[in-house]
């Protein structure tokens, strides 16, 4: 009984994954990107997509796209990313609601060493659900994993080729309020009240898969113990 249940856990462990859409903006053109109508400045420059705002006290960008016309097609999904800080905080966003700023978000903070994944409402502030310090610098391109697997959140941040992935999560997270698929999201903010804020963060390499490794870590090795 033992070997059949391994084997069957091996088996669907070396199922291909599913990359379930992707850009490089290789092209210099960031077809199929909706760019949100906040007054940034969006383009695409040496094959980084960049968004860019200035304006005093706070400001924000945000674009997103899914593998369907109305959003990702599932609601579990695994995005990988680089991405290069110039001025402000951001990062991606995973269950972006349809006409609404929903979602969970992992946010980079070169300025104050912080990577936290963040859940964010429709109304007030967002709340942050995980979070830690990282030697984080701008100008310095990273490597980002955000991952969402029905309540179960996970994040990484690395450095060099995208090969050096770490095996383990930064930060990890649970929470039930948005199960719906909505977009992922390219986005990022600054705030600075009386005075000028400034974002300047640069994207490129986005790979949105069905390659969850927080489902086996959390679920199968727990169910594979309950049947000894």
């Amino acid at each position: 009984m033992r070997f059949v249940i391994m084997a069957a856990v091996l088996a669907a462990g070396t199922c291909p994954a599913e990359v379930l859409f992707s850009d490089d903006f290789e092209d210099g053109v960031a077809d199929g990107w909706t760019e949100l109508p906040t007054g940034a400045s969006y383009y695409v420059s040496e094959g980084w997509y960049v968004l860019e705002f200035a304006a005093a006290d706070e400001v924000t960008a945000g674009t997103y796209s899914g593998d369907t016309g109305s959003g990702m097609s599932v609601a579990d999904y695994s995005i990988l990313l680089e991405v290069t800080p110039r001025a402000g905080t951001g990062g991606p966003w995973a269950r972006l609601g349809t006409g609404s700023m929903t979602g969970y978000t992992l946010l980079l903070d070169p300025e104050s060493d912080l990577v936290a994944i963040l859940k964010c409402n429709a109304a007030g502030d967002p709340e942050v659900l995980s979070a830690t310090t990282e030697d984080l610098h701008y100008n310095q391109p990273y490597w980002v994993r955000f991952e969402v697997c029905g309540d179960l959140l996970g994040g990484k941040v690395w450095t060099g080729p995208s090969s050096l992935e770490p095996s383990t999560w930064l930060l990890m997270a649970n929470d039930v309020a948005y199960a719906d698929a909505g977009w992922v999201c390219l986005f990022s903010h600054d705030s600075d009240p009386g005075g000028e804020a400034s974002l300047d963060f640069m994207f490129d390499n986005v790979e949105v898969s069905d390659d969850l490794t927080l489902e086996l870590s959390a679920g199968t090795w727990a169910s594979i113990k309950a049947a000894f």
